[in-house]
């Protein structure tokens, strides 16, 4: 994080390019608003795809829920070209963990989402939304909401993650099993 705070003064200490990418997402984690902000010049300053590679991938990484928010509501503005607001719409969930916050502001919002998305892009925005969970219903939800809004011509992409979120839900619901016993191994251990 100090790393980045150094980079992101008026006189910038430069970052090692080889950490540059590990260093940028680190302090993404736990941005503030100032951070976040910084970050967010830099991203607008961006003139070649490597930086926005860097700065955007992470800016969707960020924890605090009201950021995320930020990010959801810059990305139905002009802030960025709309192949990359829809990229970070769709995937700012996943990324922040808070695919709950993100899915239901892309529903709400869906016909203005969908319009920043590119043809192919548009059968992806629900399944990458969807990416973030590891539950069942939300497998279900994925597929019955992605027939209702785009189409039974797109249902592959809803399809192939809702596989994924279900297998991730028997991965879930078989260690919560061992959890328990998992936690008293490192108390007993000691």
């Amino acid at each position: 994080r100090q790393m980045f705070a150094d980079y992101a003064r008026s006189r910038p200490v430069p970052i090692e390019p080889s950490i540059r990418n590990g260093v940028v997402r680190t302090a993404a984690r736990t941005a503030d608003t100032t951070t976040f902000e910084a970050r967010r010049r830099f991203l607008k300053q961006a003139d070649n795809q490597e930086d926005n590679h860097v700065f955007g991938g992470a800016m969707i990484r960020v924890r605090d829920p009201q950021l995320v928010l930020r990010i959801l509501e810059l990305g139905l503005t002009d802030e960025w070209p709309p192949g990359n607001a829809s990229w970070y719409l769709r995937n700012v969930g996943y990324y922040s963990g808070h695919p709950g916050l993100a899915k239901d502001f892309i529903l709400k919002n869906f016909e203005a989402v969908q319009a920043k998305a590119s043809r192919w892009g548009r059968s992806w925005t629900l399944p990458a939304t969807f990416a973030g969970f590891n539950h069942n219903k939300e497998a279900d939800q994925l597929l019955a909401v992605q027939r209702r809004l785009v189409s039974d011509d797109a249902m592959a992409p809803a399809e192939q993650i809702a596989e994924a979120i279900r297998e991730k839900a028997a991965v879930r619901d078989r260690e919560e099993k061992r959890l328990p016993e998992l936690l008293q191994s490192f108390i007993t251990d000691k």
